[in-house]
C-alpha cells in the first residue's frame, strides 16, 4: 500500500492511496490548509522511516503517513513548503495537538509491519519518475539552447474535474509571449480518457459542465497540435509541477513515445524568491500586485457564475506576471532571469518529469539598484557551466574506472592494525536484532586504536563499502581514481580478515524487507 499527499495552489490537501503500483488511486481524504490546526512529523533517517500527520481544527486527524528513508530530501521540501503555505492561508500556528482527537471518517491507514508507504513529492503524481530516474540514474539535463537567443515562452494552465484524480484534466489553455507581449492563444476542452467524477469544489472554481467535455478530444489526441503551438519554447506555469504532472497523467502513456522534451518554470516559486513581491504567491494575488487584469471564462454559459476560472485566461495572466517580473529587474531573456533569481527549470523527457522545478532561498541580490547586468551574469554563468562540464567529464571518466574494476574486482584482504585509518561508508544502523550495527563498528575501531573517516582523504589506508551499496558508491569511484589508488573492499570481506569487527546480519530485519520491496536494495 502507498499513500500520497498533494497540495494544490488554492490550498486544498488531497490524500490518496494505491494498493499496488498497478492499481488505481483511491481517494481517501480532502481538506483545506486553513482547516489544519498543526502538523506533526518525524524526518526519515538512514535505515529508518519517518512520518507526517495532520491535525485539524475540529479535533480530527489523519493517521501517520509513513515515509521511507529514500524520500528524505523530498520530505523536507514538502514539510517546509506546506508550513509556508499554511502561513499564507492564515492557518493556525503549530502548537500541541487538540485534546479531543477524533479519527477521520475517511482516513489513510497507517501501514502494517513491512508495508511500504510514502509521502509524495510536493505536487508530484504517481509515475512521474521511472525506475531508473528514481534510483538517481537520470538522463543528461536539457540545455537552454532555445532560451538564450529567444525572449519568448508559452504560459500553460489547466482545469481539472477532480483534484484527487491526476488524469482528469478537462481544459487546457496556452498563451504565447514574445518579447514581453502576448501574441497568440490556444484553448480546448479535454475529455479524460477514463472514468472521472466532477468534484463540487472544482466545479465551483471553473463551472465547466460535464456536457462541455463529453464530446471534446482527449489530451493525447491533440498533443501534436499543442506541441506545434508551443514550438519548442519553455513552458511557464503557476504551481508548475502540479499542472505538469496532471497534464502528463491525462495525456496517457502512449504520448510518452511522441512527446518532445521540454523545460518549465514556476512563477509561484519565483515570486517567493523576490523580496520586492510583497503579496502572497497565488495567481490572483500576483496579478493584483503587478497590476495584471484578471480575466474570467465568459463563454459556454460559464459566465453565469461569479469569476469562473478559464485555462486560457489563467495562462495569459501567468505569462503577464512573469513578464512583469522580468521587467522589474530589467532582464530580457529567460536564461538570464533564471540565473538572476536562482531558479532551476523543471525537465520533462520522454513524457516523464526527470527533474522538478526548483527555487530555493531568496534572490542573492536583494537591492534592485545593485543587480548585475544581464550580459555579465550570462558570461559568468557560461564560465560556470564550462567548469561544471569539465567536472562532469572527469566524473564520467572516474565512473568508467569503477565499472571496469567491478567487472573483475580485486578486493583488498588487508588486516588493519592500530594507528591505521579506515573509511567506512554506507554502514546502516540496524540489523536482525534491532541493534545499532553502525555504532558497533565505530566502537570496535576505537577499541583497536584505528582512526575512522567518513570521507576519502589522502591519509586513508583502506576504504570499506557496505555490500549493498558497492555499485553506487561515489567513494569507491573516488578511491580508485586517485593518483595513488586507495585499497578497497566490501564489509563482508573485511570482516573475514578482521574478526574483531562485528558481522552484519540483516536479512530478517524489517528495514531490509521494506527496502527490498521498494526496489531500493541492490
Amino acid at each position: 500500500m502507498a499513500s500520497a499527499v498533494e497540495v494544490d495552489e488554492d490550498g486544498h490537501v488531497t490524500i490518496t492511496i494505491k494498493d499496488a503500483p498497478s492499481s488505481p488511486e483511491r481517494y481517501e481524504a480532502k481538506f483545506h490548509l486553513s482547516e489544519i490546526h498543526h502538523l506533526d512529523s518525524k524526518r526519515p533517517k538512514r535505515g529508518g522511516e519517518g512520518w507526517i500527520q495532520f491535525f485539524l481544527s475540529d479535533g480530527s486527524h489523519t493517521d501517520k503517513l509513513h515515509v521511507a528513508t529514500t524520500n528524505k530530501a523530498q520530505f523536507d521540501n514538502f514539510v517546509i513548503q506546506v508550513k509556508q503555505e499554511m502561513k499564507e492561508h492564515d492557518c493556525s500556528s503549530e502548537s500541541d495537538a487538540p485534546g479531543n482527537e477524533v479519527t477521520f471518517s475517511r482516513v489513510v491507514e497507517a501501514p502494517k509491519s513491512g508495508e511500504a508507504n510514502w509521502v509524495k513529492k510536493r505536487f508530484n503524481t504517481y509515475g512521474a519518475l521511472d525506475a531508473q530516474a528514481d534510483r538517481g540514474q537520470l538522463p543528461p539535463p536539457l540545455k537552454w539552447d532555445k532560451v538564450s537567443d529567444r525572449s519568448g515562452f508559452v504560459a500553460v494552465d489547466v482545469e481539472w474535474a477532480d483534484g484527487a484524480n491526476p488524469a482528469s484534466v478537462i481544459e487546457i489553455g496556452l498563451a504565447k509571449f514574445l518579447e514581453g507581449k502576448l501574441v497568440d492563444t490556444y484553448r480546448s476542452y479535454v475529455r479524460p480518457s477514463g472514468k472521472f467524477r466532477m468534484g463540487d469544489r472544482e466545479s465551483e472554481t471553473h463551472f465547466i459542465s460535464r456536457e462541455l467535455v463529453e464530446s471534446a478530444p482527449t489530451l493525447g489526441s491533440m498533443w501534436h497540435e499543442i506541441e506545434t503551438f508551443i514550438d519548442g519554447h519553455v513552458w511557464v506555469l503557476q504551481n508548475a509541477t502540479n499542472d505538469v504532472n496532471k497534464i502528463l497523467a491525462s495525456a496517457g502513456d502512449e504520448v510518452r513515445q511522441i512527446a518532445q522534451n521540454f523545460l518549465y518554470l514556476d512563477t509561484m516559486l519565483i515570486a517567493r524568491k523576490m523580496p520586492w513581491v510583497t503579496s502572497k504567491s497565488g495567481l490572483g494575488e500576483l496579478s493584483a500586485h503587478f497590476g495584471v487584469e484578471r480575466r474570467w471564462a465568459s463563454y459556454d454559459g460559464r459566465d453565469n457564475s461569479p469569476n469562473p476560472h478559464g485555462a486560457m485566461e489563467d495562462a495569459a495572466a501567468t505569462g503577464a506576471v512573469l513578464t512583469k517580473m522580468m521587467e522589474l529587474v530589467g532582464y530580457k531573456t529567460l536564461l538570464g532571469f533564471a540565473e538572476l533569481v536562482g531558479t532551476t527549470p523543471g525537465e520533462v523527457q520522454s513524457g516523464l518529469v526527470t527533474r522538478g522545478a526548483s527555487a530555493p532561498g531568496k534572490i542573492a541580490w536583494p537591492h534592485l539598484d545593485k543587480l548585475p547586468s544581464e550580459t555579465d551574469l550570462l558570461a559568468k554563468s557560461l564560465k560556470a557551466d564550462k567548469a561544471h562540464q569539465q567536472s562532469q567529464n572527469k566524473r564520467a571518466k572516474d565512473e568508467g574506472l569503477k565499472v571496469k574494476f567491478l567487472g573483475d574486482p580485486q578486493w583488498s584482504t588487508m588486516r588493519v592494525d592500530e594507528g591505521m585509518t579506515v573509511c567506512f561508508t554506507q554502514l546502516l544502523p540496524w540489523d536482525d536484532n534491532d541493534e545499532n550495527h553502525e555504532q558497533a563498528v565505530w566502537d570496535a575501531a576505537k577499541k583497536l586504536g584505528i582512526t575512522t573517516k567518513r570521507s576519502v582523504t589522502g591519509e586513508v589506508d583502506l576504504l570499506v563499502v557496505n555490500d549493498h551499496a558497492v555499485k553506487d558508491s561515489a567513494k569507491l569511484r573516488n578511491a580508485l581514481a586517485r593518483k595513488n589508488p586507495i585499497p578497497v573492499t566490501t564489509y563482508s570481506i573485511f570482516c573475514k580478515h578482521n574478526p574483531d569487527f562485528p558481522e552484519w546480519h540483516y536479512m530478517k530485519a524489517w528495514q531490509y524487507k521494506q527496502l527490498k520491496a521498494e526496489g531500493h536494495w541492490r
